[in-house]
């Protein structure tokens, strides 16, 4: 088995890093494009929909949250970064933003699924926090101080088909599927 790398995304180089405005109408683009990086890593379709959806859910927060301050930049300033890395034994992925900033621990939202389904919860906000923590192996949440915060989000391959050379290998059929030669 391969070594875990253990350096963080921003210390290492990226193998993928798009900058765009902060505006939902590009999210579905990156919401895409993230799917697609998952399923060419070799991730299922029930992972590479976990993956997706915790991406979407950081993208629109900062999109709808991280510049909403009145002394946030302008239009044009209002920036989202996304980076991906590949590595063996998966997907590392870091949302970032120049707003304001957030303390997580400090905001209101759910716990767990149940919690959110109460029906004596006061306030049903904070669900894409909780999708995040619920979809992915890691969830990492670093406040800038006055730049800005960063998500970063981890997924594990269950069986990693990347040799320790980063060579893909070849992977077995699974029951039902057909070969095809």
């Amino acid at each position: 088995m391969s070594e875990k790398r253990t350096e963080p995304i921003s210390e290492r180089p990226h193998d993928f890093e798009i900058h765009c405005r902060s505006e939902k109408s590009l999210l579905r683009m990156l919401r895409r494009f993230v799917a697609h990086v998952a399923e060419e890593v070799g991730f299922g379709a029930e992972d590479t929909y976990k993956i997706e959806m915790a991406v979407d859910e950081a993208c629109t927060n900062v999109a709808c949250h991280a510049y909403s301050h009145p002394s946030s930049p302008t239009l044009e300033e209002r920036r989202l970064g996304l980076k991906l890395g590949i590595q063996a034994e998966g997907l590392i992925i870091q949302v970032e933003d120049r707003g304001r900033g957030m303390n997580v621990e400090s905001l209101p939202g759910p716990g767990s699924l149940s919690e959110y389904q109460s029906p004596d919860r006061p306030d049903y906000g904070g669900l894409g926090i909780l999708i995040m923590k619920e979809f992915m192996d890691e969830v990492t949440f670093m406040k800038q101080p006055e730049s800005g915060t960063i998500v970063t989000l981890r997924k594990y391959l269950r069986t990693p088909p990347l040799d320790a050379g980063g060579i893909l290998q070849p992977q077995p059929l699974k029951a039902g599927s057909k070969h095809i030669e």
